[in-house]
């Protein structure tokens, strides 16, 4: 009866014991009043009566308690009600709707910016690059004029030469020629 924590049958328990105790208090009245020794009998009535008392007192401390530890468990109820309360206010904050409707649309319209800076961007680089390509497409083009105007120029030169060379050979064997047929004339002259 007098452990702390819930019994159901506690009532019960302690109206029986009462009751037996009245009882045990009744019949040894009975006997002290019919036996020879009426001091055990007071001795005994003492000793009972200090047990009940000893017993009432420890019935009333466990009361206390039991009343102190259902205070703490009300008021740690009351705290962690509290407690899911604010949960439950934070949960419905941060799934809100409207909050993440807003982020998305804000995500979007960053994204669309960054689309476009990126477009502009790369438009840029495209235009830089085309016209990287076309200085050096007329690079290589020049170039390849270059080396066939010289090209051109160095055959021309070689062949000229060549040419001026057989037309100087010409040019010595007429003049041979020429000599010759001057020195005939002159032999069939004289």
């Amino acid at each position: 009866i007098c452990q702390p924590g819930f019994n159901p049958s506690r009532v019960e328990l302690l109206n029986a014991r009462s009751m037996l105790v009245q009882q045990l208090l009744t019949s040894l009245s009975e006997r002290c009043g019919h036996s020879e020794s009426s001091s055990s009998a007071a001795q005994m009535m003492a000793m009972l009566e200090e047990r009940e008392t000893a017993f009432d007192q420890a019935l009333s401390e466990s009361l206390l308690y039991q009343r102190g530890e259902l205070a703490r468990n009300e008021r740690a109820s009351a705290n962690l009600d509290g407690q899911l309360e604010a949960l439950d206010r934070y949960m419905q904050e941060k799934s809100s709707t409207s909050q993440i409707e807003s982020l998305i649309e804000e995500h979007e319209k960053r994204r669309s910016v960054r689309a476009t800076r990126f477009s502009t961007t790369l438009q840029i680089i495209v235009e830089a690059f085309s016209g990287i390509y076309e200085a050096v497409q007329e690079v290589r083009d020049e170039a390849a004029t270059l080396r066939r105007l010289e090209l051109e120029r160095r055959v021309a030169r070689e062949e000229g030469m060549e040419l001026r060379r057989k037309l100087a050979q010409r040019r010595e064997e007429f003049r041979a020629s020429a000599q010759g047929i001057e020195n005939s004339v002159e032999v069939s002259l004289k």
